[in-house]
């Protein structure tokens, strides 16, 4: 996959919005220098949707539902700046699902396409380092997690 930059922003996922702009999965280890953010806070928060003229309009907010404790932890970890690698969930996958079901991963690698084009009635869902997976309203940029409780893919 290839990087693109902009704005400061590196990424090898997008869907491409009817207005121009686009969704992104930023690389989170390439923190871009117009960040104030701690390095957890901006790994942990590595979607944007940005504008026809790569202006951030959001970065992701994440409501974890019942998963209160793992919010509290998370929120706690990046108040206080931690380095532990347990508190890093980064959003690493972005596709789309599809009203029929079906979605437009790859799937051999599980991945979404490096470029996809928003359709309407389809939802974008984003999958995390640590294989919890998300439901992102494109509109306000929160991405809710519908990870089921005790499964892992692995």
């Amino acid at each position: 996959m290839r990087f693109q930059t902009i704005g400061g922003l590196s990424f090898d996922q997008s869907i491409e919005m009817p207005d121009g702009g686009k969704i992104i999965a930023a690389d989170w280890s390439k923190q871009p220098s117009w960040s104030k953010q701690t390095p957890l806070h901006f790994w942990n928060h590595s979607l944007f949707r940005l504008d026809r003229d790569g202006n951030v309009v959001w970065q992701v907010r994440r409501d974890e539902g019942e998963r209160l404790e793992w919010a509290r932890m998370r929120e706690k970890a990046e108040a206080e700046n931690s380095t532990a690698p347990s508190m890093r969930s980064p959003f690493l996958n972005l596709f789309l699902r599809f009203s029929d079901g079906t979605t437009n991963r790859d799937p051999l690698t599980v991945r979404g396409p490096s470029r996809a084009f928003w359709v309407e009635g389809a939802t974008a869902i984003c999958r995390t380092l640590d294989s919890m997976v998300y439901e992102l309203d494109v509109d306000t940029g929160v991405a809710f997690n519908k990870t089921p409780f005790g499964i892992r893919e692995w």
